[in-house]
Order: C-alpha cells, then structure tokens, then sequence
C-alpha cells in the first residue's frame, strides 16, 4: 500500500537529492539546451503530451460526452448463496484509478477511486480515461486534427519530460530506501514509487551497508574505495550474488544521466496496414524515451564558476554530452542505441548528430535514420516460440554436422519471414526544434516545425517533487501521485492489455552504456 506523506517525509529526513551539483533550474537549461530533435512519421496520429494533458483532456471531453463514462459495477451475492451477480451502482467520470485486477466478464473494474493521492495505490493498480478505449475514441481526444501536405499535425502542444539523475546518487537513495523497513513496498520487494526505480545491487542489509560505504568513500575521493570494493564482492560472492566489476562501478561513480520522456495517448500499431504484421501491440498510454550520459566530471566542471552568469553559460556553451542512447521496445530485442561523440567536436557538431526518429504507432526511438527497422531478431523469435526451438533440437540430434548448418539457416529464413515485424520511421512528417538555437523556425515558412515545451522533474536537493509545501501549492502532492504512481498508465478495453509503467530507464540505459560505451 503506497503512503505518499511517508515517501515524502522519507525523502526530507534522507536529504534527497539526485542533481548536485546542480540547482534544478540549472537542470531546467541542460534539459532545453540538449533537447535532441525528434522525427516523427507523417502518418503518426499521436504524438507526446504530459501527464495533466492525459488525464485533464479525457476529464474534459467525458464531462460533455456521457457515452465515454466509465460504468462501475460490484459483486453481490444472492440470499442464502449462489452465483454471484455483478451489479450496476453507478458511472464515474475518467480519470479513474483501478484498484484491483477484479474484472467481470465484460471487462469493468470493481475496485476504483478517483483518487491518485490514496494510500490503496498499488503496483495492482492502473489508470484509464476512458470505458473501453477504442482507437476511434481515443483518436477523438487526442489523435491529430488536421493533415498538412500529406501529414499529420498534433491535436495538443508536444510536451517532453526531462529526468536529470547522478547515477551515485541515485544508488544511494535508491539503497537507502530499500533498507528501511516502513518506505512501501510490495510483497517482492519493489518500492511503490516509481520515480525511483529499479537502479539496484546488492539483495540484502550487509551488501547494502558495504555500498554505502564504498559511495562514500567515491565521495570523498578516499583510497579505500578499492580495499571497500574488493570486500563488498567478497560478501556478495558469499551470498551467491554477482560481483560488481571495476567497469560496472566505473560507470556508477563517473556518469549521469539526462532522461527524456515522451508520453503518447495511445499505441495504435494495427491500424497501419504497412504494420500489419507486426504483433499485437494496440493499448491505451505509452511511454518510450532517450538519454544523453555526461560525465561526472563534466557536470561538476560547473564548481570553477561562482556567478550564475558563468554557470549557465557552462551549461549552455561548454559542456558537451558523452553520449546519445535509445530504447526500443524491449531491451531483449536488442534494438537499443548509441551514439557516442567525439570530445574533440564541439557543441555545434554534436547538435547535428542530436537526432531521434520516432516508430510509427509504436512510438520506439532510434538514430539510425528513417527507413524500416527489424524487431524480432533471429535469438528473439526463436527464443519466444517453441516450435522454432524444437526444430532447431531436432536438426541438432538427427542432422550430420554437414548438414546442420543448412538447416539452421533454413529453418531461421523461415521463422524470420513469418516472425517478421517491422518498425517504420520518415523525414517526411514534423519534427521538433534543433536544441540549442535560440531564434525559433517559424511555422509559416516551415509548415512541419512543431514548437515543444519540457517539463523537468525537480529532484534536486533544494527542489524535489517529494517536497510538500501546501500553503504555496495544492497540487503539488497530486503531481507526486501522477509521477510516482506504481501501477500501469492506461488500461485497455476495460483491463490490463499492454500500456506500461512509468518506472525510469535508468537501469536499461546503464546496461546499454555499460556494454556499448568506450570506458
């Protein structure tokens, strides 16, 4: 059961904080200053938009269209026992938070609340705006208005979160957390807020207690921190649990991350016939991404200035990004990228490599440019079908050496063909402004320009998300709730289908990073 008041007081009592040494406003210039551009496909019907636009949009359009209420129901009995009925007790209008998996057989929740601050809130629970979400209504609300030239433009302003992360910090708060017995958790052990995330190592108090030590150590540039690594992997060796390696540690002490995400209203893959063989991936809400890694290093560079003038000019004209990653779709589909830039360019050059295209439908990000991209790899399809794995078994046990090899590849072309799916990205649709420049393009001289705002979650020490400050802000608490609420964003036709969490993909882009980065 997630206790808001209590992660919040947790975070203040902890002394929160994942920026320094950066204030959150100078996370805010990072953020605007780096913004890749995004390319999106002409035909895309959805485009990124914030949490409040989510929900407000659908809570302003039922409020006149009562065929897009929610109808909720509840079990009941029959006297002296029976088959249990489910009854109608009234209607609510979205955005509602579901509390329970509990559906009837025509798919409505029972278990609702339109509450996100509650302390029911579960990683059970999920968000919908609309009873039965098909595409046709969801394309009402928030699906493109109007077609310019052959492409779609955005019904509601492109709106992108930022995420700013100092991957140390971030470890320690996330250890610090898991160590206290009260912070809400599930019964697996995961925490219920999912601004935090995954970002872990170590399983228990003793592996947890030689990592705080071994941070603190990083912090204070102490020469233990060696002797403290090498005695952590021995407790964790003795625990059965993998050793941190120099390079994994490396990469935790010396790099942070500038996340970006983008929020869609919907995936709606199957309504492009150019998809159609793509498998089922049609739900309510989802949430792709992209991150630039700095170093560490880089980001404190900023210490050497003492006038604010000079610290954003740091941020805005000297500082330069390590590298650029994507995620696409999952990362065992091994679609993730990279790019890493060179430190002997400048900040211009490396704008002009700040470019992510945007999948059709399904919203996946790359850099590889526009053009038709496999999703299922060959490792993939077999690993998620039986029958593939079968007969590649049996040409192991039957087939001659010599042979063998022809009917792997025989066998894989065949899978490959009627596994095939395929994501599709364009330079023909609109696009985002270059970061970094000043004077705007103009919409009337450049039609496909699409002018975007960021909002910037605060996570810094003297600005974070879980400060309450009630007498200034009201909302504040619920913007807590939007951001961290642990359960699925968006059900799908009444129940859970494929709409995602908001965990962040600080651990994914660490993994990405760790493998494919030069360190």
């Amino acid at each position: 059961m997630r206790d808001l008041n209590y992660i919040s007081n947790f975070a203040f009592n902890t002394h929160f904080g994942l920026t320094a040494p950066l204030k959150h406003s100078e996370v805010k210039i990072l953020a605007k200053n780096w913004l890749p551009q995004t390319r999106f496909h002409e035909k895309d019907l959805y485009h990124p938009i914030g949490l409040v636009q989510f929900l407000q949009q659908a809570e302003t359009y039922t409020a006149l269209n009562h065929d897009f209420w929610i109808k909720l129901y509840r079990v009941v009995t029959p006297p002296g026992g029976g088959t249990p009925q489910f009854v109608l007790i009234g209607e609510a209008q979205p955005p509602v938070a579901f509390l329970s998996h509990q559906i009837d057989q025509s798919g409505c929740l029972l278990q609702t609340s339109h509450d996100l601050d509650t302390s029911d809130i579960s990683s059970d629970s999920y968000i919908t705006c609309l009873r039965d979400l098909s595409y046709a209504r969801s394309k009402k609300i928030y699906g493109s208005i109007s077609s310019r030239n052959n492409y779609q433009m955005p019904r509601l302003p492109i709106v992108i979160i930022a995420e700013f992360r100092m991957l140390r910090d971030t470890l320690k708060h996330n250890i610090l957390a898991h160590r206290d017995q009260a912070f809400p958790k599930t019964s697996g052990g995961t925490l219920l807020d999912a601004i935090r995330g995954n970002f872990l190592f170590g399983t228990n108090n003793d592996e947890w207690a030689l990592l705080l030590e071994l941070i603190k150590c990083s912090e204070k540039h102490d020469r233990n921190e060696t002797s403290i690594l090498y005695s952590l992997n021995q407790c964790l060796k003795s625990n059965g649990n993998p050793e941190i390696t120099q390079k994994q540690w490396n990469v935790v002490r010396d790099f942070a991350f500038l996340e970006y995400y983008f929020i869609y209203a919907y995936n709606d893959t199957e309504y492009y016939d150019e998809l159609s063989r793509i498998d089922s991936n049609e739900h309510e809400m989802d949430i792709e991404g992209c991150c630039l890694a700095f170093r560490r290093e880089d980001i404190e560079g900023i210490q050497r200035y003492h006038s604010q003038s000079g610290r954003n000019n740091y941020l805005e004209s000297i500082i330069k990004p390590y590298c650029l990653m994507t995620a696409a779709h999952s990362a065992d589909n091994h679609l993730d990228g990279i790019r890493l830039f060179e430190t002997t360019h400048s900040a211009d050059e490396i704008r002009q490599d700040l470019i992510v295209w945007i999948a059709l439908a399904s919203h996946a990000t790359y850099l590889d440019g526009a053009g038709e991209h496999n999703i299922n790899a060959v490792a993939d399809v077999i690993e998620d079908n039986a029958l593939a794995a079968a007969a590649l078994a049996a040409a192991c046990i039957l087939l001659a050496p010599t042979l063998f090899c022809a009917a792997v590849f025989i066998i894989v072309a065949a899978f490959d063909h009627f596994n095939d799916a395929t994501d599709i990205t364009s330079d023909d649709g609109p696009y985002t402004g270059v970061p970094g420049v000043t004077t705007q393009q103009d919409p009337q001289q450049d039609p496909q320009y699409i002018p975007s705002s960021i909002l910037t979650t605060p996570l810094s020490t003297e600005n974070n998300i879980y400060i309450f400050r009630p007498l200034e802000n009201d909302d504040e608490m619920h913007t807590l709730a939007e951001r961290s609420f642990p359960g699925k964003w968006g059900g799908h036709n009444g129940c859970i289908d494929d709409s995602p969490k908001f965990d962040n993909k600080t651990s994914r882009f660490y993994e990405l990073l760790l493998d494919k980065g030069e360190i």
